[in-house]
């Protein structure tokens, strides 16, 4: 047993009072056995899983690591630093969820973007039309159910 590992087992056996190492487990999102790898030495935790022990028994980082430097990092800064728990990640389901619902999304987007620029189209013939005088439309006759149908459109399209 290391010196880290002393110091995670006193913690979880403070006082005569035992914490379950499966509640250490559960709450570390670790299993029973990593719980007592740590705790006998024969897995080294890294600076983050350290950081969750520090939490969960509410001391300082620095009282569980017993120096400011941990496998060359600086103790103080990590534990200034919130961790990213796996709740707050998005799971590949969500993630893939999201990432069909945006291609949908984007599709209907699209859909919208063309049925626009054809609206805007007709707009521009109706305002040429307009501008020229009805049934006038650059030298030639317009039709007044062209005319009528332009609008029509416009106004189902637009």
């Amino acid at each position: 047993m290391n010196n880290i590992g002393q110091k995670l087992f006193s913690l979880r056996n403070v006082n005569g009072r035992k914490v379950s190492a499966k509640l250490v487990a559960d709450k570390l999102g670790k299993t029973v056995q990593a719980i007592y790898g740590y705790e006998k030495g024969t897995i080294i935790p890294d600076i983050l899983v350290l950081k969750k022990f520090a939490e969960f028994y509410n001391v300082p980082l620095i009282e569980i690591v017993g120096s400011d430097e941990y496998e060359g990092i600086r103790v103080s800064d990590i534990a200034q630093k919130p961790i990213e728990k796996e709740e707050d990640k998005p799971s590949q389901e969500v993630t893939h969820i999201s990432t069909q619902m945006y291609e949908e999304l984007k599709k209907e987007l699209d859909y919208f973007k063309e049925k626009l620029d054809e609206a805007n189209s007709t707009i521009k013939q109706l305002v040429s039309i307009m501008a020229n005088g009805v049934g006038k439309l650059e030298g030639n006759t317009v039709p007044s159910y062209y005319v009528h149908n332009l609008a029509q459109s416009a106004l189902i399209v637009g």
